[in-house]
């Protein structure tokens, strides 16, 4: 009997945990030091034949280490360009970029954004009308909220570690 009460207790806690995590739709992200990831650039305009971006971020927390069809200007921007005559980008990644959160940095927010910029001074015929997706806020914590036995990942683990 003890051993069902446990199961079922057990079941309970990672419905709990479950439902809060999917309760939280956000764009921001928890990343603790050392943790890496990847931002995807995708133009989300109709009808964009052409675009000069820059991906800006903190680069006081994050490193970039490494980027996709654009180039690191300086510490905190990247970025990139594109033309194509015959086929939009509608729907495409444009830029790939890997970031690696920062040692000792914990308790920080790093905001990643996407800031389209003009390639001339003809602006009627240069100025891309779109809409990019990828933009991202990073929150430096020490541990991720739910991950009681620390692996990084939220799982029936934690809902266990949290009965011991």
């Amino acid at each position: 009997m003890q051993s069902v009460k446990k199961r079922l207790i057990v079941l309970m806690l990672a419905l709990v945990l479950g439902v809060s995590f999917l309760g939280t739709a956000s764009a921001a992200i928890d990343k603790k030091p050392g943790d890496t990831f990847t931002v995807n650039v995708v133009c989300k305009g109709a009808d964009v034949y052409a675009y000069v971006i820059a991906l800006n971020y903190d680069a006081s927390v994050l490193e970039n280490t490494g980027v996709t069809s654009g180039r690191k200007i300086a510490d905190g921007e990247i970025t990139t360009a594109g033309a194509d005559l015959y086929s939009a980008y509608t729907g495409k990644t444009v830029m790939t970029a890997s970031f690696k959160v920062k040692a000792g940095t914990e308790g920080k927010t790093a905001a990643i954004t996407i800031t389209e910029m003009q390639p001339s001074k003809d602006a009627d015929k240069n100025v891309v009308d779109g809409k990019w997706s990828g933009g991202t806020t990073i929150n430096v914590v020490d541990r991720i909220p739910g991950d009681a036995d620390g692996n990084g990942a939220i799982d029936i683990d934690d809902a266990l570690t949290v009965l011991q």
